[in-house]
């Protein structure tokens, strides 16, 4: 097991400055900070940064601080310096004070975190934890107390010599000492340990019970009854038995049932199952009775995806009659494949294996609803996507729309995702069905289906900065250049913006720059708000709140917390990576098009098929709308649909805008007038019949042919055809007929 390297983890540095870099307003950068004596050491940098910080003047710390990260090797020779000469204590002493000083605290941030993860790289080497578990051997007290506090920090990394010594060594005295160093570890011991328990021999089994008993995670009792169901052994048996109950598990419950569970329970990405939080990497386990504890290191935004679609396989293995637990694995294998990382190859699912889509499609109809289900509860918009795409190629109308075996219907649900994507996609996936008869919910899709056209493409934003409305007018001005419309300040409550909500098309990021109580407060009601949802909110907080809300808030994927001083192009940095993951970014003005295409295309089959469950002309308002905002082929398609809807209001808003048009566009928008009179019947303005005459008469070419089209097809009364007849273009028609 490589450790990241010296460069890989400076680059991490790097990152960790430029986000804690500039204040938004525009006060200095470290880089503009002033540097210390070029020659000068590390130790003397190290010493010198330390006392400008204990004596007030930042300025100079900052410069010195800057040149000290850039003049050591890497992290573990940081820590190595700073511990030399006694400087720990002094160190640590000026970095908690640094962290209170806007001016220094992004590179104070950057230091701090060199150190640690010059610790954790230390204590993590193989060859330090063998020599750390000799001292526990040989050491004195002082000795065993140092290398027992570094193999606890070295967590995971260090259980594959620490379960060999623990269970191949001959020395009972350094028995002990490892199985309390595992018990202090904690959790960090508990997977490890479990992964082991099958591949090891009876005596040896009840020598791991015993550790998972004390350690008293429950995340052991899945594996503690697969040994239970399948050893031969009473005394295992009963110890296992033992250990379930004391840890309040059900000691007759099926480990396939127990596998489930702990496979939901990772979905959830819960922090008592991330062992590295904050960090790139995960461990997943296995164990080899040849080959000992061998560890596989998986980029954590997959990890929980993975860990979930094995206990998911594990519980399958058992009983394969699980549904839910079928659909939890396509859940997660969807989720796998939307997490992973550009380029990187998840060491748990080769090449070689077949796409997700392959396995959410042979699921079936059933699964899909259930992943669906899962989706939704999970307020998961990029799951829900992928589930409804997966089920239109396998359900029927009546699978789609109907209640499922839990009285749910999930398609049906989607159409009230607070994800716009999500809502367009169910919706199309509703009028594809063409289903014959009315629902519940039913009345939500041809609107929806109007809407894609005029509004995919627009971002809605909700700025919260309490009373302060400066920062206000800042944030305002940044996200209005990157596209957003801004809802008006709130300067109490979200209920002051209520109305402004309810009209945005969907809320496409909250941010928020208030104080701790304020952000925890804002962060629940939003969460709580149907009209929020999955809305991404970047988080901007002081630096001396940002650790401990990112302790309170970590289980929100959706939230992304930073420091207030960070500068505009940092911030929208953040803003799109968060949209990119929670929902897979802004509407680009090609996918609105693409939206307002199969929206248009949805609409016009409806039409043609006089659909009297989904009624085309809910959508009229918006088409009208669109008709002037609009262009192109993406105009036509709307004056299409148009066309197919009876309505006075309809056939008026086409005719104008056939006769404001000029050349190709409009034969092609009077074609369609025409096509609406042959339908309808004449719904147009007298108004209109006089300019469609004048056209006719005077115009030139296609256009008049075209324009005579429309007054042929509107069967008026009493129309004098003379005029055009003879060809006198200047002698208007005498009568105009009547509706």
């Amino acid at each position: 097991m490589r450790c990241p390297s010296p460069k890989a983890l400076s680059a991490a540095a790097m990152i960790a400055a430029s986000l804690a870099g500039a204040p938004l307003a525009g006060a200095a950068t470290l880089a503009t900070q002033p540097a210390g004596n070029a020659d000068a050491t590390p130790q003397q940098l190290l010493t010198d940064f330390i006392h400008f910080i204990n004596i007030g003047r930042f300025d100079v710390a900052g410069g010195l601080g800057a040149q000290l990260a850039g003049s050591v090797a890497g992290p573990v020779e940081f820590v190595e310096l700073v511990e030399r000469n006694n400087q720990l204590d002094r160190f640590q002493a000026a970095i908690q004070r640094g962290r209170r000083v806007p001016q220094i605290a992004g590179i104070v941030g950057v230091l701090d975190a060199l150190y640690q993860e010059g610790r954790l790289a230390r204590a993590r080497n193989p060859d330090e934890v063998a020599r750390n578990i000799q001292q526990l051997a040989e050491g004195g007290v002082f000795a065993r107390n140092l290398a027992t506090q570094r193999l606890v920090e070295a967590g995971e990394y260090a259980m594959p010599q620490l379960i060999e010594t623990f269970l191949i060594g001959d020395d009972p005295g350094l028995r002990v000492r490892v199985r309390r160093v595992m018990i202090e570890m904690g959790r960090d011991a508990v997977i490890p340990l479990s992964e082991t328990l099958a591949g090891v021999d009876a005596a040896r089994q009840e020598l791991l019970i015993d550790v998972l008993q004390v350690l008293g995670y429950r995340a052991c009792v899945p594996y503690l009854a697969a040994v239970r169901e399948t050893t031969s052994n009473s005394r295992v048996a009963d110890a296992a038995a033992r250990a379930i109950e004391s840890l309040n598990g059900d000691v007759d419950a099926p480990s396939s049932a127990l596998f489930a569970a702990l496979a939901d329970a990772y979905l959830a990405e819960p922090s008592e199952l991330t062992s590295f939080e904050g960090e790139a990497f995960q461990l997943a386990w296995n164990y080899d009775p040849g080959l000992g504890l061998i560890p596989t290191p998986v980029r954590t935004p997959v990890y929980h995806e993975a860990m979930a679609m094995r206990n998911a396989e594990r519980a399958l293995t058992g009983d394969a009659d699980l549904p839910e637990t079928i659909a939890l694995w396509i859940a997660a294998n969807l989720r796998r494949e939307i997490e992973t990382p550009d380029g990187y190859q998840n060491p748990l699912y080769p090449e070689t294996r077949r796409p997700a889509e392959y396995f959410a499609v042979v699921a079936g109809a059933d699964i899909g609803r259930r992943v669906l289900r899962r989706a939704i509860d999970d307020r998961d918009a990029e799951l829900a996507r992928d589930a409804i795409a997966a089920l239109q190629q396998t359900a029927g109308v009546d699978t789609l729309l109907g209640a499922s075996a839990l009285g749910r219907r999930p398609l049906v649900e989607s159409l009230t995702f607070p994800s716009r994507r999500v809502r367009y996609e169910a919706a199309l996936a509703v009028a594809a069905a063409q289903p014959a008869s009315g629902f519940a919910g039913s009345e939500r899709v041809v609107p929806i289906l109007g809407a894609m056209v005029r509004e995919a493409g627009n971002r809605f934003a909700v700025v919260l900065t309490g009373e302060d409305t400066e920062a206000y007018a800042l944030y305002r001005g940044v996200l209005s250049r990157e596209g957003f419309t801004v809802l008006p300040q709130a300067r109490r409550d979200l209920s002051e913006i209520d109305a402004a909500i309810a009209e945005a098309a969907s809320i496409d990021l909250v941010l928020t720059d208030l104080p701790f109580d304020g952000t925890l407060e804002t962060v629940e009601r939003v969460r709580a708000n149907p009209r929020f949802g999955v809305a991404p909110v970047v988080a901007l907080s002081q630096p001396t709140d940002i650790e401990q809300l990112r302790r309170r808030l970590a289980a929100d994927r959706g939230l992304e917390l930073r420091l207030n001083t960070i500068d505009a192009s940092q911030l929208t940095e953040t803003i799109d990576a968060l949209s990119e993951r929670v929902s897979g970014g802004a509407i680009s003005d090609d996918e609105a098009s693409e939206y307002a295409s199969a929206s248009l295309a949805a609409l016009r089959d409806l039409a043609i098929a006089g659909n009297a469950a989904l009624n085309v002309a809910d959508a009229a308002g918006s088409l009208i709308a669109a008709l002037d905002e609009t262009s192109g082929q993406t105009r036509l398609d709307v004056a299409e649909v148009l066309a197919h809807i009876g309505q006075d209001r309809t056939q008026v808003a086409l005719a104008e805008a056939a006769l404001d048009a000029g050349g190709r566009e409009q034969v092609d928008l009077l074609a369609k007038v025409a096509d609406a009179a042959r339908r309808f019947g004449n719904l147009i303005e007298d108004r209109q019949v006089r300019r469609l005459t004048e056209l006719a008469q005077r115009g030139d070419g296609d256009n008049a042919t075209a324009a005579a089209a429309v007054l042929g097809s509107l069967g008026l009364r009493g129309f004098d055809l003379v005029p055009l007849l003879i060809g006198d273009a200047g002698q208007p028609a005498r009568r105009l007929g009547a509706r």
